[in-house]
């Protein structure tokens, strides 16, 4: 029969064929059981295996001593059972060395040791939490655990390793004693055996055992360093549940300080609204009796003046409840952006046209706008037109309002790169180093009888700064007492040609 006729039979060969794939199998093996003669982390495996023996002494003396001292100073002097709480600490630190040793060397992956939820930084019930710890009374049963097996492992090691150094060395040792010795000198029949011609092979076999044996304590340390992988994960960590207690209770806590900061920022907020908006409706009111009282008509201009008075005061009143509009929403994760390309510029003009004469009127402040020059590229960001607007108009309104008669507020647009920058600027009181951190908090004022007196609610900013991340930009502020400050605005810059 051919082997062409057969199929799916692999034992079908012409003689003589050889069997590729039995010959990969043994090369995969021979490869495999040489393997950690060529890895460095084997050779660490020896290291840690033979430094079981200081540790295993290191613990007989902790335990030894410890326990002995522990108890007869509980007769003697009362003091047994701090020390006893020191044997307990000294222990703890012992085995922490040798998980971190662990995962330097072998990469072990181990859960922690205490869950870190004890409710308070004093030491007494943190004390109280590391005795409560069942981690420590399993780290403590670890180092008597480790007397033995640690001694029998540095032992076992450390003999076998001396013995095939031995093995190994024997052959050349033979050599350089035949080299250095004269025929028939004793030194020359040194290793026990005779001069004949069956000496050197034997002795060449003797190291090639002593190869091995090295080779499989390479193994032997690397099953030992598994061992105590094994043994560090169940005696040297808190278990799955505990940890998903302790994440739990850590998510609780974090809710419940946002709860309570959400509370307390909501009673901050009604607080502040009732201030904020007995102002306005109080002058709204004198100026709405005074125009109605019939004792006396007041003049055409007296009548001018109460009604801008009640037209800035409503302006007021219309801007606080948008605010609280914006910090309703974002609370309640109901903000929606129609973010798309718009033009920065257009925006930037159009908040300038709107308050400049507001400026000029109410603060005998100037204020520009320094654009592209025509016929340059727009600069076009991805963003919420009536977000950017609000924006835009809560940092010019800030800077009017802190910036005394004759000053200056500018607002400039240009594109960096992959961004677009619109900065607003002014000459106006500035901020001290120390109130930067916190401008953008909510309800926060630099000076709070000021804020007052030019109509701040201590939110514009921090909406700005919410409306600003929402749209994937940045805003940030510098600024220099008595010079003034700059607002800057980064949003993400769009291809002017996809424009609708």
């Amino acid at each position: 029969m051919r082997d062409s006729d057969v199929t799916g039979a692999p034992y079908f060969r012409h003689k003589g064929q050889p069997n590729f794939g039995a010959e990969t199998a043994k090369a995969k093996k021979v490869t495999a059981l040489l393997r950690p003669a060529f890895d460095p982390r084997a050779y660490l495996a020896l290291i840690y295996c033979l430094a079981r023996i200081p540790l295993a002494f290191f613990y007989l003396v902790l335990v030894g001593v410890g326990l002995s001292l522990s108890f007869s100073l509980i007769w003697a002097f009362g003091i047994g059972v701090p020390f006893f709480v020191g044997v307990l600490l000294v222990a703890w630190w012992a085995v922490v060395f040798e998980r971190e040793l662990g995962a330097w060397w072998f990469g072990f992956n181990l859960r922690p040791m205490a869950t870190g939820v004890t409710g308070s930084s004093a030491w007494w019930p943190r004390l109280l939490a590391f005795l409560r710890n069942p981690v420590t009374w399993k780290s403590f049963a670890y180092t008597f655990i480790q007397i033995p097996v640690g001694f029998a492992i540095g032992i076992g090691v450390l003999v076998g390793l001396a013995l095939a150094i031995g093995m190994v060395a024997a052959p050349f040792l033979y050599l350089l004693s035949a080299a250095s010795a004269q025929p028939g000198d004793p030194a020359y029949n040194a290793l026990g055996m005779g001069d004949s011609a069956a000496t050197l092979p034997v002795l060449v076999l003797v190291g090639a055992l002593g190869l091995a044996i090295v080779i499989g304590l390479l193994h032997a340390a690397r099953l030992v360093v598994t061992f105590y992988e094994f043994l560090a994960r169940t005696m040297l960590g808190v278990s799955q549940a505990q940890l998903d207690l302790a994440t739990a209770q850590s998510a609780v806590v974090v809710e419940y300080q946002r709860a309570e900061r959400s509370e307390q920022d909501r009673r901050q907020l009604v607080v502040n609204m009732g201030h904020e908006i007995r102002t306005p409706i109080a002058s709204i009111r004198g100026h709405a009796e005074a125009l109605l009282d019939g004792s006396g008509k007041p003049s055409q201009e007296e009548t001018k003046r109460y009604l801008e008075v009640i037209q800035r005061e409503t302006e007021r009143l219309g801007a606080l409840v948008d605010d609280l509009l914006v910090v309703a929403r974002g609370e309640a994760g109901e903000l929606r952006l129609d973010l798309r390309p718009v033009e920065v510029a257009a925006i930037a003009g159009e908040v300038v046209e709107a308050l400049a004469p507001i400026a000029q009127r109410d603060r005998k402040v100037k204020l520009v706008a320094q654009l592209p020059e025509p016929g340059a590229p727009p600069a076009t960001a991805w963003a919420d037109r009536d977000r950017l607007t609000q924006v835009l108009m809560n940092l010019v309104r800030n800077g009017i309002a802190y910036t005394p008669e004759g000053g200056i507020v500018s607002v400039a647009v240009n594109t960096s790169g992959d961004r677009v920058e619109i900065a607003v600027a002014d000459t106006g009181l500035g901020i001290a180093a120390e109130d930067l951190p916190r401008i953008f908090d909510r309800f926060y004022r630099t000076d709070e009888s000021r804020s007052r007196a030019t109509g701040g609610f201590g939110l514009g900013l921090a909406i700005s700064r919410d409306l600003v991340e929402a749209m994937a930009g940045t805003i940030e502020v510098a600024s220099e007492p008595g010079l003034g400050s700059r607002f800057t605005v980064r949003l993400r810059a769009a291809q002017p040609e996809v424009v609708s």
